[in-house]
């Protein structure tokens, strides 16, 4: 049972942003001590036949979650402090190893000690570990906040799945409770393996309609405020540095994944989450990639034949930027947009 399920979101706030994830966990009853012990090998291996029919709505739903996880306060001052988020260049990489790292989860045996995505797996919670200990120095009081803490994880977690949990529809992804159900618990299996606690590991559980109310309290009192200050802002975003950070991430991502624009996606994104009021008004390139993504995503995406393609031309994409002459190429590309924007305004570079 999630602390969600216990106590009020004030609770899990106030008391998730000051506990540190638990990188080393008890052994398990499995063979292997990092699994949970409710772990289930049947059920986990469903997810790489869902993943194979979804590929590409899966992961357009992991970037909008990420896209949007940069206007958590806390998210932004711990991804900003590491050095691995100032530039175009640094942010390529990031996310783009991001994504090949969650492919290999989807597609490897992560319960297998020496297998790659559990190789990969274990790196994350490493890199996770070495961020936390170097931000939290002399953090001792149990009353300060932490730098990832267990609150920034259930954040996180929401930021991969809780948008295929609340709008699977909107994002092309299945509607069957099964599918859903799939989702849900790889990602609660991920989040146990990354350290984070059960009562704050946001999928935990067999209900989803308890898991979907889990989320719609992290929406509602955490991205919800976040989101509407920014597009308070969006007119003059030079005031908010979670905005150049957001924007950054789409034209660094835009060399893999294509059509992405700022405006077009917070759209998308505000549209599937249904926000009252409305996003501030796009200029015409924007309403262009706005409309194409809602008309390939919500209404073509559900034909096998344009899944497929979307499906292959995404992972065309990933392949290739595998190879280093490829990522070369747009690194330098993204050097020359980084050193224009240099030039322009120095203290648009973190």
């Amino acid at each position: 049972m999630s602390i969600l399920d216990k106590s009020s979101h004030k609770i899990f706030d106030e008391q998730g942003s000051r506990l540190l994830v638990e990188y080393e966990k008890n052994k398990s009853s499995n063979n292997n001590p990092h699994l949970p012990p409710w772990f289930n090998l049947k059920k986990f291996r469903r997810i790489k036949p869902l993943v194979n029919q979804y590929f590409f709505s899966i992961f357009l739903a992991h970037f909008c979650g990420l896209l949007i996880l940069v206007f958590i306060r806390s998210i932004y001052q711990t991804l900003s402090k590491t050095g691995k988020s100032k530039n175009l260049v640094t942010i390529f990489y990031r996310y783009l190893h991001t994504c090949l790292f969650v492919k290999k989860w989807y597609e490897g045996q992560i319960w297998i000690e020496n297998d790659p995505a559990y190789q990969s797996l274990q790196m994350v919670k490493n890199m996770h570990q070495t961020v936390s200990d170097q931000q939290n120095k002399g953090r001792i009081d149990e009353n300060d906040e932490k730098s990832i803490s267990l609150r920034d994880m259930t954040l996180t977690q929401f930021a991969f799945a809780g948008l295929l949990v609340l709008s699977p529809k909107k994002y092309g992804f299945s509607n069957r409770k099964e599918d859903i159900e799939t989702m849900i618990y790889f990602w609660s299996v991920i989040g146990y393996m990354l350290g984070i606690d059960d009562d704050y590991n946001l999928f935990i559980g067999d209900d989803v309609e308890t898991i979907r109310q889990r989320c719609w309290v992290i929406f509602r009192e955490n991205f919800r405020p976040s989101l509407l200050s920014v597009a308070d802002t969006t007119t003059n975003d030079n005031d908010d540095d979670r905005i150049r950070m957001a924007r950054q991430i789409i034209e660094s991502s835009n060399q893999y994944i294509y059509g992405l624009r700022y405006g077009s996606c917070m759209k998308f994104i505000w549209q599937s989450l249904q926000i009252e009021s409305e996003y501030p008004l796009l200029n015409r390139e924007e309403k262009f990639w706005y409309y194409q993504m809602k008309i390939v995503i919500e209404k073509c995406y559900q034909f096998t034949i344009v899944r497929f393609l979307l499906n292959q031309l995404l992972r065309l994409s990933f392949y290739l930027m595998q190879f280093d002459f490829m990522r070369g190429f747009k690194i330098r590309q993204l050097s020359q947009m980084d050193h224009q924007v240099l030039t322009k305004s120095p203290k648009l570079i973190q």
